[in-house]
């Protein structure tokens, strides 16, 4: 039932390895979670000795008729897809409760939330830690060479660096992903693996949840139309029916809300809060989040563009490398005490992602395609004060 000797070869360091590592340190038991083939697993068997797939064989039986099971093994011990028997949550809660003073000794990994009605009776606060993991940042798949530092900008150290990839790379890289099973194909290689995600997601993963597959579909088309914006759910819903006379005969924007929400509980897309420089302001209660993918590369099979032409289109690309720009930027965020917000000039196709350390310390990394969209980075990057 339980493997042993689960160190997987050829494994890349991650930048969440650091904080499983501090987490293990702290809780009796990690979750990590996030969307599929990001790579949880194999974060979660570097750091451990044995590992259950509760997907696998027997197991999902098993585990149903005595939770306790799937806790056997050398530890630390990965639970694999624990939250298709959500009991196990509520078994490692008890057994974490039993053995007071060791930790890090479960590692549970899964790609979505168990439905409402199956969930664990306890949060498991205090006992079981909670990671985000996300797919590969640039730094991560070896396309950056990571010299410039968040950390040392908050410290005052900074020394210039240029990047040896072209724009037409950074393209291909962006619509290729950070999906560790795609880092060695060609982008045209690495599309059909993302329409394939994208396949399974909707006629598996959506079912599981207890919603309609098309519905689904016509959300996640204007989902990436509407990438990294700030839209209503109004405007969602017009949208994926908008040739039809009477809306409400169709979906209501209570029902659009809901099935946003089932995507982000599967890690599919992420809210990222606006940025509103006052600390005290109303706005920033009132600033929209703008949503983006999990990692930009679903947007292309999601809208129908072409591979060859992508770098024509402006306002495409800017959200393209808006979503990279974000994906980078919460690898980090996610694992320290900075928070990432957005901003942008939607005018200039010029986003702003903004690190914010605590209230009073941010950062800007400003991201601008085109000319235009340049100068005006430019200039407003250097009109404004240091928030560093």
């Amino acid at each position: 039932m339980a493997q042993q000797n689960v160190k997987p070869n050829g494994y890349r360091p991650r930048i969440v390895d650091k904080q499983i590592e501090r987490y293990m340190r702290i809780f009796g038991a990690v979750e990590i979670a996030g969307t599929k083939w990001c790579g949880k697993t194999w974060a979660a068997r570097a750091h451990a000795n044995s590992i259950t797939y509760v997907d696998r064989d027997n197991n999902l039986p098993m585990a149903q008729a005595d939770p306790s099971l799937m806790l056997l093994g050398d530890r630390p011990h990965v639970i694999d897809e624990w939250a298709i028997a959500p009991a196990i949550w509520d078994e490692i809660r008890h057994k974490v409760d039993d053995e007071p003073g060791s930790k890090g000794q479960w590692l549970l990994t899964g790609s979505s939330t168990p439905q409402k009605d199956t969930r664990p009776q306890h949060t498991g606060a205090g006992r079981i830690g909670r990671i985000r993991m996300n797919p590969m940042s640039l730094c991560e798949s070896g396309d950056s060479t990571g010299a410039v530092s968040l950390a040392g900008l908050f410290e005052g150290r900074f020394e210039p660096s240029k990047a040896d990839n072209d724009t037409l790379k950074l393209f291909d890289i962006t619509c290729r992903g950070g999906w560790p099973e795609a880092q060695n194909m060609p982008t045209e290689d690495a599309q059909i693996l993302i329409r394939e995600y994208i396949r399974l997601t909707l006629t598996e993963g959506v079912p599981k949840q207890g919603y309609d597959p098309e519905i689904a579909r016509r959300l996640l088309n204007s989902l990436a139309r509407n990438v990294s914006q700030s839209v209503t759910f109004e405007t969602l819903r017009k949208d994926m029916y908008g040739t039809e006379e009477h809306l409400d005969d169709f979906i209501s924007a209570s029902k659009v809300s809901k099935y946003v929400a089932m995507f982000t509980d599967m890690f599919v897309i992420d809210d990222i809060p606006g940025w509103v420089p006052p600390h005290r302001s109303p706005k920033r209660m009132l600033t929209k989040p703008r949503r983006y993918f999990a990692d930009p590369s679903p947007i292309l099979p999601s809208r129908p563009h072409c591979l060859a032409s992508i770098h024509t289109h402006c306002s495409t690309t800017g959200r393209l490398s808006d979503c990279c720009l974000k994906t980078c930027a919460c690898a980090i965020c996610w694992y320290t005490p900075a928070r990432c917000r957005i901003s942008a000039w939607s005018r200039y196709v010029t986003i702003t992602t903004i690190p914010a350390l605590n209230a009073t310390r941010s950062s800007n990394l400003r991201m601008g395609v085109g000319q235009v969209s340049k100068s005006k980075a430019v200039r407003t990057r250097w009109s404004r004060p240091r928030k560093i």
